[in-house]
């Protein structure tokens, strides 16, 4: 039987079930007479939560890092929370319901309002107020399944593959990858925590199976592929072997692609390419000089202001921008200004629901509105410059007005720090990202303001194919294969070139071996991606012809559809032979 879920972590996973299921718990509905009492077993349970939780905040913070250790810094807070705890007392005092029964009531309607929301980041944090309030519960009521598990997976023998209807970050902490070969939850999409905390440990994931955890028993025979999304239960001998070549291939390949660490990313005739790395926080810096990453072209800064009660100061910026700096070294860092709004959302920030997100208040918008937090972020980016090679870019720019403004107040801001008696490097490069078609139109206005751009394709396609790349309904229709896109690229390279300024490209297009010899055959100079992505892209590159490259392009840019597109790059191996 084959299933189709959402791939949320790349990887084949062959192994034997273990399923995970939260236990039924019943909570009673009893009449109490000594409320004070009650409310002491809620405190008491939620003390013994909180030493569970900075157990498991430890040990997240020395295996993965701050940004992982910070969900749970999140689930402590949620602990605090006074509302809960306000609405839990008063409906305690109210009613006089015993205590498991108040505070499963109020928890239960906070992450409904969460679930309700129609921005997936907050829909998906409805996860969160059901683990801590689970756990809250579990010490109330004396249970623990997540415990159960645990046990259980101790007691086997073979390589497991956790089967969940979704998998509380908590548990995820304390997951041995070692023994883990994979995971499938019903439930959840890449930006859930399941999600996040898998490719952070390197466990193949699937993720969006619906009903999976119901049709799998414990010791059912499964396999996956964590690139494609397909799950097969009880596979067939003829699978199994099908699924362990490509792990040996990969395996294989991935020990190939060790030879090109250390190597430039230049081609047969000599042109060389920057290849670079996108990275969310400074934790992201291991696997980025493990992976060889030749800089930093995507800083998104915006991972800083997430699962946090309040904007970051200062200060904590820029020690987290002087350590990526001091960490590349001369290598250059482009550091990419606050980019909040549309899918990622910050309650504290005060940001309104909006109809269409992705065209509304977001990224620069918000920040021209709200000087206090862009100024403090470009402090400490100003700070930090001389620690390294900075480049600061600008996200969802549209014209030379939002530019202009952009460098008046870094100027003031400089200006204000220099008074201070606070060093700056002398030189920053400055760019901005081109997402919206209307800036390339309007480059040869803004370009010599600039000394680079770098194209978010990402947002670019979704707003040239009018396709909501959060909607599953016309994912079909963000299409990079489009004409309109490869038309819309070498526009914005020959413009960029004719200044005699460079252009680089930091969405998922750029990290995509598909597109990497028409993004050379139109002269970009840098392409950012995941790091993982690095050295089968430097591969690629060592193994092209720059003028190949470019007739190569210009077959591509002539092509009627997106199929007729696909087909010339099917021929790529042979036509690059």
């Amino acid at each position: 039987m084959i299933w189709k879920g959402k791939a949320a972590s790349s990887g084949i996973a062959i192994g034997k079930a273990v399923v995970y299921k939260e236990e039924k718990v019943v909570i009673p509905q009893r009449k109490i007479t000594d409320p004070r009492k009650e409310w002491g077993r809620l405190l008491e349970a939620i003390e013994s939560s909180k030493l569970e939780l900075h157990q498991i905040y430890e040990n997240t913070l020395k295996t993965l890092g701050p940004h992982e250790a910070a969900i749970f810094e999140a689930h402590l807070l949620m602990l605090e929370d006074p509302e809960v705890l306000e609405q839990t007392q008063e409906l305690l005092n109210k009613e006089c319901w015993n205590v498991e029964y108040c505070f499963d009531q109020v928890t239960h309607q906070f992450a409904e309002t969460f679930a309700k929301m129609d921005n997936v980041y907050f829909r998906e944090r409805s996860q969160d107020v059901r683990d801590v309030a689970g756990r809250v519960l579990g010490h109330l009521l004396n249970v623990g399944s997540q415990q159960n598990i645990l046990q259980k997976m101790a007691l086997q023998k073979e390589n497991l593959i956790v089967v969940a209807n979704d998998l509380k970050p908590s548990f995820m902490a304390t997951m041995d990858p070692q023994r883990t070969q994979g995971i499938l939850v019903d439930i959840g999409g890449r930006t859930s925590h399941t999600a996040i905390l898998a490719r952070n440990l390197e466990i193949p994931a699937v993720v969006g199976l619906k009903s999976i955890s119901s049709a799998v028993q414990d010791g059912t025979l499964l396999a996956f592929n964590g690139d494609t999304g397909e799950v097969w239960l009880n596979p067939t001998p003829e699978i199994i072997a099908q699924l362990e070549a490509i792990k040996a291939r990969r395996h294989s390949d991935k020990q190939e692609l060790e030879q090109f660490k250390g190597l430039s990313s230049i081609t047969l005739d000599g042109h060389t390419i920057e290849l670079v790395a996108n990275i969310g926080t400074p934790e992201d810096l291991g696997i980025v000089q493990k992976y060889d990453a030749e800089g930093i072209g995507l800083f998104r800064t915006e991972f800083l202001f997430l699962e946090r009660q309040d904007p970051p100061s200062e200060e904590s910026q820029y020690l987290a921008y002087k350590k990526v700096l001091e960490s590349m070294s001369e290598k250059t860092v482009i550091i990419r200004t606050l980019d909040i709004g549309a899918d990622k959302r910050v309650e504290y920030l005060g940001l309104p629901d909006e109809e269409n997100p992705a065209l509304g208040y977001r990224a620069i918008r918000y920040c021209l509105e709200h000087l206090d937090i862009f100024k403090a972020q470009l402090r400490a980016l100003l700070r930090a410059s001389p620690f390294g090679n900075l480049g600061i870019m600008v996200p969802m720019i549209q014209s030379l007005d939002e530019v202009l403004e952009v460098k008046r107040i870094i100027a003031e801001v400089k200006q204000e720090l220099l008074k201070e008696g606070i060093s700056i490097a002398e030189r920053i490069q400055m760019g901005v990202m081109v997402e919206i078609p209307a800036l390339i139109w309007v480059l040869d206005e803004v370009l010599p303001e600039l000394d680079f751009v770098s194209v978010g394709t990402n947002d670019l396609i979704q707003y040239l194919c009018a396709a909501d790349r959060m909607n599953e309904k016309v994912a079909d229709l963000h299409n990079a294969y489009h004409p309109a896109v490869l038309r819309a690229l070498k526009v914005i390279s020959e413009k960029t070139h004719a200044h005699k300024k460079w252009v680089g490209m930091c969405g998922d297009m750029a990290g995509h071996l598909d597109f990497i010899p028409f993004l050379l055959g139109i002269g970009f100079d840098e392409l950012s991606m995941s790091a993982t992505h690095i050295l089968p892209a430097r591969k690629l590159v060592r193994s092209l012809n720059k003028k190949v490259c470019e007739e190569f392009a210009s077959r591509l840019l002539m092509a009627r559809n997106s199929e007729s597109v696909r087909e010339i790059i099917k021929e790529n191996p042979s036509y690059f032979s």
